[in-house]
């Protein structure tokens, strides 16, 4: 058997065992007003100095804690985050 032919067939083989799930949305904040899930029921509380302000969490000074798990503790999930760059404090690490 030629490895053209070996490839097209362990491709094959592949698409035809993977399974595809739609993905479901669990959580969206969007830090307008409060630490409120706009899809779910898991709002969050600022303790602390934290601060909600412009859109954005503040955690100097404090945190935020959520009363259950926002990920998934079984099977797999996607996190996604979006920072402005300037509000993004690198912090060195010495060696």
């Amino acid at each position: 058997m030629s490895l053209s032919r070996l490839c097209a067939l362990f491709v094959a083989s592949f698409f035809a065992t993977v399974s595809l799930h739609a993905a479901t949305l669990l959580h969206y904040y969007p830090f307008t007003t409060a630490l409120s899930d706009a899809v779910g029921s898991d709002n969050g509380t600022l303790f602390g100095s934290a601060s909600l302000s412009g859109g954005a969490v503040d955690t100097t000074g404090g945190y935020v804690q959520f009363d259950t798990h926002l990920v998934p503790t079984s099977g797999s999930y996607s996190v996604l985050l979006s920072a402005k760059p300037e509000m993004v404090v690198l912090i060195p690490q010495s060696m």
